[in-house]
């Protein structure tokens, strides 16, 4: 990085150094193999649930391409996968296992591969089996709330207690309840990826990301692979950003031509005109100290 950053500063003051351009590329192709190997192994860390590291090594290829969205894309799933752990883990710990089956149940979904998560679920699903009609009513309540996602994990729970139900008849009667129950999630949830991507993307077409990315967002909490969802929100995303620092840039640029404005009339003497600046700063910026202190040596001169 150092190197890189050395050789871009030398082609800035000559643009036609033929050596420090071939030298760039080459470090520039080394920065992308090592960002390349680090990605990979925070993915083979991640299917090992090996989180903690995963992280690490994701952070390092983050930092030498802050501009590969796979990286970042990657990064986020390994810090969500890494909470989910933590969580799930004091919850059983606490033995709160209705709590800490639907955790892990999360956790499993994000990263079918972790066996140790995998292998939680099945001893959780066998000491909960009993509670199987609980968990149908609570993915009927979630459903009814249009809690989509909540209530489709619950659901596919339920499939996994039912292998544990000594009474076949029972167990054929929750099964089918349960697999209906599921159709109807599923077809709900691909009824509204369909309609908020529909409406994301009209709004994206017209260049308004701020009201796109809401909906992109749900978008992606269902289905990351709908469409282009990975473009148009990443995109969207990357605009609303730029879009916020520099509004507050604009803000504090107002705040110091403000500020100044008002420095310039105390110094004047006109300590009520002084004040009224500033109490403009203080309506955009509340706890704004400068401001605030300003006021406060205007209003003693004023006798205040």
């Amino acid at each position: 990085i150092e190197a890189r950053d050395a050789l871009q500063e030398a082609l800035n003051i000559n643009k036609q150094h033929s050596g420090a351009r071939a030298l760039l590329t080459d470090v520039q192709d080394r920065i992308r193999n090592l960002a390349f190997q680090k990605a990979k192994q925070g993915r083979e860390f991640f299917q090992a649930g090996k989180y903690a590291d995963s992280k690490k090594v994701l952070l390092e290829a983050r930092s030498l391409r802050d501009d590969d969205d796979r990286i970042t894309d990657q990064l986020e799933e390994t810090e969500a996968a890494l909470k989910l752990r933590t969580d799930g883990d004091a919850l059983y710990t606490a033995g709160k296992l209705v709590e800490a089956i639907r955790v892990y149940a999360a956790l499993r979904k994000l990263n079918p591969e972790d066996r140790e998560v995998s292998l939680r679920v099945d001893d959780l699903s066998r000491r909960l089996a009993d509670q199987s009609e609980q968990f149908i009513k609570r993915a009927q309540e979630q459903m009814k709330d249009k809690n989509y996602a909540d209530a489709l994990l619950t659901v596919n729970l339920v499939l996994d207690f039912v292998k544990y139900i000594r009474d076949e008849q029972v167990k054929k009667a929750t099964t089918e309840f349960a697999q209906r129950l599921k159709k109807a999630i599923d077809d709900e949830i691909v009824k509204l990826v369909r309609e908020n991507y529909a409406q994301g993307a009209r709004y994206y077409s017209q260049g308004n990301y701020a009201a796109a990315l809401p909906y992109l967002n749900l978008v992606w909490q269902y289905d990351k692979n709908f469409e282009q969802i990975r473009t148009y929100r990443r995109i969207a995303a990357a605009s609303v950003e730029a879009a916020n620092k520099a509004a507050q840039q604009q803000q504090q640029d107002q705040i110091q031509r403000l500020l100044y404005t008002g420095i310039n009339l105390y110094r004047q003497g006109q300590y009520a005109q002084a004040i009224a600046v500033w109490n403009q700063i203080l309506a955009i910026s509340p706890g704004h100290s400068g401001a605030r202190s300003y006021i406060a040596r205007a209003r003693v001169k004023l006798g205040q």
